[in-house]
């Protein structure tokens, strides 16, 4: 069942290699070779290629189970020192050489970390299992009805059906049973591999453990382990847990029935029962399913579009449809025509990007493509559904080609970067003081502005938009003085065509004089929008010494 739920999350189905890392680890332990060793480190780097999380589990798991081993039986123990003293440069060599391997591999997983940073924990926490996560069961199996409660307060109940029948806790339980009372009827190579089976599924299920009070040796594992902390799923854990509790609880099984049933076909009746009761309980109704026509003719063509002028491209979204669908679409395509997208659906978003949830407007998208890269350039295809809906007017604006697809099903915009921003505003002046004023006073303005730019107006970050003043002499020279220019913070973030009201502190220059007082935006360390565009308040003041009002 935990895999049946799963079949719309494909990398966690690849776990072929697995089985062969474990077969060849037994293989190794008892005669340890270079061989052998080179082996299974390839196998463990074929089952990484297959599904990073399935690859990350196996490499967690293989210490505490070659640990384990190397404890219990010491004759291993012996043939793998013997092994170490006769071949260590080529055990180093081979481990180096697979590890330079895996990290070559890992690289972009490295740097999309030093970008996004690792997960917090507490984003971790809600997909640790808890006790009830065992138990858990998905809408739709023949167990809900039973067990349906149990997953009523869990967080991300989706990440927490766990639960893979009952005949599974019965064999696991018989084979706890065989270890502790009638290992007499194992022989010693099983009796050993089915023990350290069940130990190292004992060990992986309580490192995993989340108890109440959030406590858990899991934030151990986060802390310390390489890789542990962009693991944000943990309960899929039972992807490794589960293949050494099969083995050990098969084992036990297979010999017992050897050894106490010596009829043929009575062995072959249990096991049919066995196996008819196990897979009657995997049942699972209703599993997602959709056409894949539709969505290879959609991606199809919106690799058309992307492979005419375009560097990188986004796709708008159709609130009709699932949001991840529409991203996983537009990715699907983007990979098709090798034409990087703007678009996305992960567990992580980067530094300042909104939300993979809701489509992103031209402002947006081109305020994250400067803040994530300021030396972008290329052609930017701005592709949207054709919804009927008001075009974008930074795309009517600052596009600069426009091409329709075959299907009419999407059109896509082009914008050309670098973009050449647009210091462009809107103030109109609701209140001011009257004339004259005070030298060296304070004095409040109420102006509603509007953002005639064709970016985003940030109030956070190092090129934050401001709203502030200039004062302007008799003789067209800038007044400089203490308090000359400050600041008015946004209340948001204001996009273009977006408005907002400031209440402003003016301070008077300290020198009387005929003045023109300019409000203005300013973009910090980049531009006052006076100075690049003339359409800004203007206001003539007498500013005079307080004696003489």
């Amino acid at each position: 069942m935990p895999r049946i739920v799963k079949i719309v999350h494909q990398q966690l189905l690849p776990q072929f290699f697995t089985p062969l890392v474990f077969l060849t680890a037994l293989s190794f332990m008892k005669k340890p070779t270079s061989k052998r060793l080179f082996l299974l480190l390839l196998l463990t780097y074929l089952q990484i290629l297959s599904g990073i999380y399935l690859g990350w589990f196996l490499m967690f798991s293989l210490p505490i189970f070659l640990g384990i081993a190397y404890k219990l039986e010491s004759e291993a123990r012996h043939r793998f020192i013997t092994y170490w003293k006769k071949s260590h440069k080529q055990i180093i060599g081979i481990t180096l050489s697979w590890l330079v391997l895996t990290v070559f591999t890992l690289f972009p997983y490295l740097k999309a970390k030093l970008v996004l940073g690792g997960r917090s924990y507490s984003g971790v926490d809600t997909m640790i299992p808890r006790i009830s996560s065992w138990f858990s069961v998905p809408p739709g199996s023949l167990w809900s009805s039973l067990l349906g409660w149990v997953s009523r307060d869990l967080p991300m109940q989706h990440e927490h059906h766990l639960f893979a029948g009952l005949t599974l806790i019965l064999l696991t339980g018989l084979s706890i049973y065989t270890i502790l009372r009638l290992k007499s009827l194992l022989t010693i190579q099983r009796y050993k591999i089915i023990k350290i089976c069940l130990i190292v599924f004992i060990i992986i299920f309580c490192l995993s453990l989340r108890l109440p009070f959030g406590l858990s040796l899991w934030r151990i594992i986060y802390e310390v382990v390489p890789g542990a902390s962009v693991i944000r799923a943990v309960s899929r854990i039972w992807t490794i847990a589960y293949f050494y509790l099969f083995i050990a609880v098969l084992l036990n099984a297979d010999s017992l029935l050897k050894t106490l049933v010596n009829s043929k076909y009575l062995r072959l009746l249990i096991v049919s029962v066995i196996c008819l009761i196990s897979v009657s309980e995997q049942i699972v109704l209703n599993l997602p399913n959709y056409e894949k026509a539709p969505w290879i003719e959609e991606v199809a063509e919106l690799r058309d579009l992307m492979q005419t002028n375009c560097d990188f491209a986004y796709v708008s979204l159709n609130p009709a449809r699932p949001f991840w669908a529409e991203q996983l679409t537009a990715m699907w395509a983007g990979i098709e025509a090798n034409v990087p997208v703007v678009n996305g659906y992960s567990g992580n978003e980067p530094p300042n990007y909104g939300t993979t949830t809701e489509s992103m407007d031209t402002a947006m998208i081109l305020h994250w493509l400067d803040i994530a890269s300021k030396n972008i350039q290329g052609r930017l295809c701005m592709i949207s559904p054709n919804l009927g809906e008001k075009t974008d007017s930074l795309i009517s604006n600052y596009a600069v080609q426009e091409i329709t697809s075959f299907s009419n099903k999407f059109t896509s915009a082009t914008i050309q970067f670098p973009l050449q921003k647009l210091f462009a505003q809107g103030i109109t002046v609701l209140d001011i003081p009257s004339n004259p004023v005070y030298t060296s006073s304070s004095i409040k303005i109420v102006a509603l502005v509007e953002n005639k730019s064709n970016f985003i107006w940030t109030q956070e970050g190092k090129n934050k938009t401001n709203f502030s003043y200039r004062w302007i002499d008799a003789n067209g020279k800038l007044a400089e003085f203490d308090g000359d220019g400050d600041r008015t913070s946004l209340p948001w973030d204001v996009s273009p065509e977006d408005f907002f009201a400031v209440n402003a502190i003016v301070r008077t220059p300290p020198t009387p004089g005929k003045y023109q007082l300019i409000l203005t935006m300013v973009q910090e360390d980049v531009a006052w929008f006076n100075d690049k565009n003339t359409n800004h308040p203007t206001i003539p003041m007498d500013v005079v010494p307080p004696q003489t009002y």
